[in-house]
């Protein structure tokens, strides 16, 4: 089965839309998005220079979630709350989200769209496509922090291990942070971006924006979420029938997301960022990174059964 995509040629829905087009926006509650209440005030976030709430990203990002669903796309999309991310790396995360994830059947949908605020002043999109083990890390500041791909990479390996009762590891995934997405030059918009980022991802279509599109994407945003009030996504594991996936899906939306060149290891400014030989080896140690076999000089053949990387042996031996 093929992902469905939209064509090149159609113009961007966000082309020409004003607040002022916008219906007269009521005060107070103004509706639910799979759950998620947006008020007036959340709205307002979208105005000018704003900083977008967790209310507005989560409201739009399950909006993408439900589109992808009426477009009949071959895809499912599964948006984890904003507070997910912040509960996880806070260590605040209850048991019971592992029985949300579970409930919903998060490991078999196709693309999580994870948001994630960085030290609550820069939103980032992580993007999980478990049938291709590839994770992607979404910037419009083009940085790359891969603590949080850590985090997060942690999170799901618990999860995979309390449903198959074995260990899990990432060994054989890809991890990308594409450095040709289109890139902020201010200090607000990054949570528009983000939510680009997931309609691109969503929707399959390639539309193309700049930092000048922001003053038609904020009031669109606002259109897209008021759009899909009352509406869900969620269906609980036992009603969930799983579906699949083209293996072109969401390959084809931005130039890069996929190739090699864009994966760093732990070793930084000194990983070679292969295109071909991506082997990658996971320090056993206290650490757990992850690094190329060939930025090491290791033949994958020559692997160690436990491997200790640089950093952890020369703390051990303090």
């Amino acid at each position: 089965m093929k992902m469905r995509y939209g064509n090149d040629c159609i113009s961007a829905p966000w082309h020409g839309c004003t607040f002022s087009k916008l219906d007269k926006i009521d005060q107070g509650l103004l509706g639910s998005v799979a759950n998620i209440c947006i008020y007036d005030y959340d709205i307002e976030t979208l105005e000018g220079h704003n900083w977008l709430n967790d209310h507005i990203i989560d409201g739009f990002l399950a909006s993408r979630a439900i589109m992808a669903k009426e477009l009949g796309h071959d895809g499912t999309v599964f948006p984890p709350s904003c507070y997910f991310f912040e509960n996880l790396v806070s260590g605040r995360l209850s048991p019971g989200v592992y029985k949300y994830f579970l409930k919903y059947g998060v490991l078999r949908k196709d693309v999580l769209l994870i948001p994630v605020n960085d030290s609550k002043v820069h939103w980032i999109l992580i993007v999980v496509v478990f049938k291709r083990k590839t994770t992607l890390y979404l910037d419009s500041n083009h940085g790359l922090k891969l603590s949080i791909l850590k985090v997060i990479t942690s999170f799901f390996g618990q999860l995979y291990e309390q449903i198959s009762k074995k260990p899990y590891t990432f060994k054989d995934w890809s991890f990308f942070a594409p450095n040709d997405v289109p890139k902020q030059d201010n200090s607000s918009d990054c949570g528009p971006f983000v939510c680009a980022f997931s309609h691109l991802i969503a929707s399959g279509n390639k539309h193309q924006f700049t930092q000048k599109d922001m003053c038609s994407i904020r009031p669109w945003i606002a259109k897209e979420i008021l759009g899909y009030r009352g509406k869900s996504y969620l269906e609980k594991e036992e009603n969930y029938i799983p579906l699949e996936i083209g293996d072109d899906y969401c390959s084809d939306i931005l130039p890069s997301l996929f190739e090699g060149r864009c994966s760093q290891c732990f070793l930084k400014d000194n990983c070679r960022r292969p295109i071909e030989d991506v082997t990658k080896v996971f320090c056993d140690g206290t650490c757990k990174d992850w690094y190329h076999c060939c930025c090491l000089g290791i033949d994958p053949k020559d692997l160690p059964s436990v491997f200790i990387c640089q950093r952890c042996k020369s703390e051990s031996d303090k």
